[in-house]
């Protein structure tokens, strides 16, 4: 091989480095959206700004997990892939409050409306609601 052939060499294996850098980064990093990563690379690392978005992407900071158990992402805006879960507390609906029965008591009647207060006050309920159910749940008792 003469000098040109081994330069040229060297200049391709740098460019293909610089050109798949995306890549590494993003595997190197387990980010949660690194296949995608190595896709815009692929496909469109040749243009200028393809590369520079998946560069960006890349090196672009995410949300890890505590524990290390669950997926990472979702906070950064860029993990397609990644968990954007959010605490929910799961309620009883309103439609599931107890049946009306022949024997209810004035006990039972005010845990009812102390349960819809509740639900109002998280914003579950509006006005009209909470006093459709209360009016209902006094009616019961013949309050």
């Amino acid at each position: 091989m003469n000098g040109d052939a081994e330069a040229f060499m060297v200049l391709a294996l740098v460019l293909w480095l610089i050109a798949t850098l995306p890549i590494f980064i993003a595997f190197a990093r387990k980010h949660p959206s690194r296949w995608v990563i190595f896709i815009v690379t692929i496909v469109f690392g040749a243009t200028l700004i393809g590369w520079l978005v998946a560069l960006v992407w890349s090196l672009h900071g995410f949300h890890r997990s505590e524990g290390g158990t669950a997926p990472h992402g979702g906070e950064s805006g860029l993990n397609l892939f990644g968990n954007d879960e959010k605490a929910v507390r799961v309620a009883r609906p309103v439609a599931a409050l107890e049946a009306p029965s022949a024997s209810r008591d004035v006990a039972w009647a005010a845990g009812q409306i102390e349960r819809l207060g509740q639900l109002r006050a998280e914003g579950h309920l509006d006005e009209a609601e909470y006093a459709r159910l209360k009016a209902g749940v006094l009616a019961e008792v013949g309050g």
